[in-house]
């Protein structure tokens, strides 16, 4: 596996990226760092299949637009203050208990023809632990369902909440993937 990632990391580019899925074997990082190589990223991947288990709508949930101020500035708090929306995508919000908007996400297409994607923005502080994340995720999901077969997404490793709230919604885990960027020097 060394020689392999010594030879990759070789001919790659200064920028260049190499993934690793451990779909048909394990991963280690080790022989692709002894290579050169550092690890960047570590990711779990989720399908979910929308027909399989329907996700009823959030009776709270209401569509929202990312101009807004209030949406600007909990975009804002959620680290996404530069979120622009791609064409086909459609933006989510869910109050708190006292009715302030408090959490965000979006859905719309992947790129894989009956595949959608979601876009889980966040859950302000002071508002988890109260099931928005897990309640917006299946919202989502639902909205998905309405033009969309499938979902595919993944999310980092040891983003064990969000790791919970796709278990919670049926999502599969299929994969876990590895990125790593090529070592200065």
């Amino acid at each position: 596996m060394t020689a392999l990632a010594r030879a990759l990391h070789e001919r790659a580019a200064p920028q260049q990226l190499l993934l690793l899925d451990d779909t048909f074997a394990p991963l280690q990082p080790a022989p692709v760092e002894a290579a050169g190589w550092l690890l960047d990223d570590y990711q779990v991947i989720y399908e979910t299949d929308l027909f399989a288990r329907p996700s009823p709508p959030d009776p709270l949930a209401q569509v929202v637009d990312a101009d807004h101020p209030d949406v600007r500035d909990l975009l804002g708090v959620l680290g996404q203050a530069e979120l622009k929306l791609a064409e086909g995508w459609t933006l989510i919000g869910l109050p708190n208990a006292s009715g302030s908007l408090a959490a965000l996400g979006a859905v719309g297409p992947s790129g894989r023809p009956s595949w959608a994607s979601i876009n889980l923005i966040g859950v302000q502080s002071q508002a988890r632990g109260q099931g928005l994340g897990t309640r917006l995720h299946a919202h989502l999901l639902g909205a998905a369902a309405e033009q969309y077969s499938h979902h595919g997404g993944g999310t980092e490793a040891d983003n064990h909440a969000m790791r919970r709230v796709f278990a919670k919604n049926g999502s599969r885990h299929t994969s876990t993937q590895m990125y790593f960027k090529k070592a200065e020097g």
